[in-house]
């Protein structure tokens, strides 16, 4: 019988295996593991992710590394990271918490030109389509001019080029000496945010610092009438040269946080919504003036403070009178008033012997308190003055 020849043409898809892989960018990458051969199972978070595609990628920054399909696949998806073709395993994951549809999200450090292979797969066999997300975070972002938060007065080292920036809570921020940077942006993140001597930042009005590290200041920081907020993972300190002042302070971070600055001054709430705020012996004061009193907001019951916490009452100029007293938290003593300002007319007093009318030995208590159920006529009836200190 007569024979038939054939030519049979092999070819591999670009991407289905890592010697293939296809360069990726920061920014979105499309895929699809549609038609792509069954290959071996090597990621160690899934279970037959048998379809793949690979990608490239070069670090662009040093920094942190955010590879995601998160919201942007329509299959069930895993990633796995990788430092060469059959090499280590940095980075895994088949389903983020924080990500719907089953889609996934890596994060890991990487300096600038590492080359890494990013695999990405379809847990339990599944297929489908999507867009592979990187975005490469520098570790620190250094001010170079004077300007505000969203202009271009930005570089990745301390001399640089000024250049606009993205900010996240994976990258630092450091105010340098002799720059004036103002917000303009609703909210800033940043992982640490330090204010150099010399350096000086503004809120500008109600906006909001969102920090994972330490705030640290040793120029000039007003707080205007914004939020601070510590909502990081790991013990936060809230350090510098200078006393740190903000208008809202607000910690959210089981971890809690330290004050390592010699003061702390609150012109408005704090805060305690998770972790313990610890004053480490030093001063942190809720600010009394003439335009309103700072207040230890609800504790919740996760929260704690651990210290001392002063509280300030602002009493305007004028004649010498009467002025309702009390205090935000408990248990406290009058002696801590007696720390503040002068007492007299009871045992323990700046000037315990003092009388009216003078002479008559009939104590004259600045401090006293109301008891209601006295039923006197008196103006003064009621007011007890204080036995002891």
């Amino acid at each position: 019988p007569a024979t038939t020849g054939f030519d049979i043409c092999v070819y591999h898809l670009a991407g289905d295996e890592c010697t293939t892989a296809v360069t990726a960018n920061d920014g979105g990458n499309a895929f699809t593991t549609v038609g792509t051969p069954a290959a071996s199972d090597v990621t160690s978070c899934a279970t037959g992710d048998v379809f793949d595609t690979w990608f490239t990628y070069t670090a662009t920054c040093t920094g942190t590394l955010v590879i995601s399909t998160c919201d942007d696949a329509d299959f069930n998806t895993s990633l796995g990271v990788y430092d060469a073709c059959g090499g280590t395993e940095l980075a895994c994951n088949d389903d983020a918490t924080s990500c719907s549809g089953s889609t996934s999200e890596v994060t890991l450090s990487a300096a600038v030109n590492d080359v890494l292979l990013i695999r990405v797969s379809g847990a339990g066999g599944a297929t489908g389509s999507g867009n592979v997300n990187i975005t490469c975070y520098p570790a620190v972002l250094y001010s170079q001019a004077t300007g505000d938060s969203g202009d271009p007065v930005w570089d990745r080292v301390p001399v640089g080029t000024p250049g606009p920036e993205a900010f996240s809570r994976y990258t630092s921020l450091v105010i340098q000496n002799g720059h004036v940077i103002t917000q303009d942006l609703a909210t800033v993140e940043a992982n640490s945010f330090t204010v150099e001597s010399g350096g000086s930042y503004d809120m500008n009005g109600a906006n909001a610092l969102e920090l994972e590290g330490d705030l640290t200041v040793d120029g000039t920081f007003d707080p205007s009438s914004g939020i601070v907020r510590l909502n990081g993972s790991s013990l936060q300190n809230i350090a510098g040269a200078a006393t740190v002042d903000v208008y809202d302070l607000e910690l959210d971070n089981a971890a809690g946080a330290l004050v390592l600055a010699d003061s702390v001054h609150v012109y408005r709430t704090l805060d305690l919504l998770s972790g313990d705020f610890d004053a480490n012996g030093n001063e942190v004061v809720l600010m009394s003036d003439a335009s309103g009193t700072a207040r230890l907001g609800p504790v919740d019951p996760s929260a704690s403070y651990t210290g001392f916490l002063r509280q300030q009452r602002y009493i305007p100029a004028g004649v010498t009178n009467w002025r309702l007293l009390s205090s935000p938290v408990s248990p406290l003593q009058l002696y801590q008033w007696r720390e503040d300002f002068y007492t007299a007319g009871f045992p323990g007093s700046h000037w315990p012997t003092f009388d009216q009318p003078v002479g008559s030995n009939i104590l004259w208590p600045s401090i006293r308190t109301y008891d209601e159920t006295n039923t006197g006529t008196a103006l003064t009836a009621g007011l007890v003055g204080p036995t002891d200190i």
